[in-house]
């Protein structure tokens, strides 16, 4: 039994896939502002100099964290963290509205959609939308893992601070239904595993 979970995991692990974001290259921008990621995906955010940042928020609310939202902290806001990358594995494919914090850079069209929903709700609507809203920062980072790559770091641990990138229990998307985590939870790894084997049914019989 634990030869096939093993099995299952490394077969889970083999199907997830790491799609990369830019955070602020060149401008206000989240590129790509619309973002396809299916479950047991890892979303890894790349920031430029800039006072970027990455937040989870409802549709209707632009510019404002949801109250369980992943959030990223501040980071390489002078240059001097630019390998420093926030993580978030995906655990549904709920829409993820996001967008950058600071003053001003939500309104000039700083945002992006994980999963946007086959019909209605646009990036452009949540864009247009933001233009005259109110940025909110979440009071401290969440949902995601921190790392600065080459300076012997990895991923850091949970912490308080706004503007200390960290990793903490869980993190929910717009609607609240734990849209995306970056933790390897037992529970998650199981789930994550199940879901590989329904996608691909034939090899999971043929482990059997």
């Amino acid at each position: 039994m634990k030869s096939i979970l093993s099995t299952l995991a490394l077969v889970a692990v083999a199907s997830a896939a790491t799609i990369d974001v830019k955070v602020g290259d060149g401008g206000l921008t989240i590129e790509p502002s619309t973002i396809n990621a299916e479950q047991g995906d890892d979303v890894v955010f790349h920031f430029w100099p800039g006072n970027h940042d990455v937040a989870a928020g409802p549709f209707d609310s632009p510019c404002s964290p949801s109250n369980n939202g992943f959030y990223s902290g501040l980071i390489n806001t002078d240059g001097s963290q630019p390998d420093a990358t926030f993580t978030v594995r995906i655990n549904n494919t709920n829409p993820i509205w996001l967008y950058c914090t600071t003053r001003g850079h939500c309104q000039g069209g700083m945002s992006a959609v994980i999963n946007p929903p086959p019909n209605g709700n646009t990036i452009e609507d949540y864009k247009a939308a933001s233009e005259n809203a109110n940025s909110v920062r979440p009071q401290q980072v969440r949902g995601g893992i921190f790392n600065e790559k080459g300076n012997g770091n990895g991923a850091k641990p949970s912490g308080s601070g706004a503007t200390t990138p960290s990793s903490t229990p869980s993190a929910t998307g717009a609607a609240g239904t734990g849209a995306a985590s970056a933790l390897f939870t037992e529970e998650t790894m199981l789930f994550n595993v199940f879901a590989a084997v329904v996608a691909g049914g034939a090899g999971f019989l043929g482990l059997l």
